[in-house]
């Protein structure tokens, strides 16, 4: 799922109808676990991404130390390996995703933040609504 589509799907779970309180309420803790278990699928996805990550830089380090048939010409020092590795596309491809996984996962764990303060918004609202009523 695209970061775009989480953000509006969170804009829309969060939304509090005030003529159904009740519901709001009794529906926080499915939200909640619903973010927790996109949280937990995306953490487990983020760990096979960096589990790739290490075998394509392994592999790319091998082949720029000169120990693949395919190897460069050049010989490199540590340096160069190391340059050459950064700057491997397969690498940087890596890389690229587990960047927009960190990203979700940090919304998602947000969003769980913010679905525990929706309980206590929801519950200030019903304060608030006796309070008015004079309860």
């Amino acid at each position: 799922m695209k970061l775009e589509d989480l953000k509006s799907e969170l804009k829309t779970d969060l939304y509090i109808d005030q003529q159904h309180l009740a519901d709001a309420a009794a529906n926080n803790s499915l939200l909640h676990q619903k973010y927790s278990a996109m949280t937990v699928d995306l953490r487990m996805q983020y760990k096979r991404e960096l589990i790739e990550f290490y075998r394509v830089k392994k592999t790319a380090y091998r082949y720029y130390q000169g120990y693949e048939m395919t190897c460069p010409p050049e010989t490199l020092d540590a340096r160069g390996v190391k340059v050459h590795i950064e700057g491997d596309d397969k690498v940087l491809e890596i890389q690229k995703r587990l960047f927009v996984l960190e990203e979700k996962i940090k919304f998602l764990e947000d969003a769980c933040q913010s679905i525990v303060a929706r309980g206590f918004n929801i519950r200030n609202i019903i304060e608030i609504k006796k309070f008015q009523a004079g309860l």
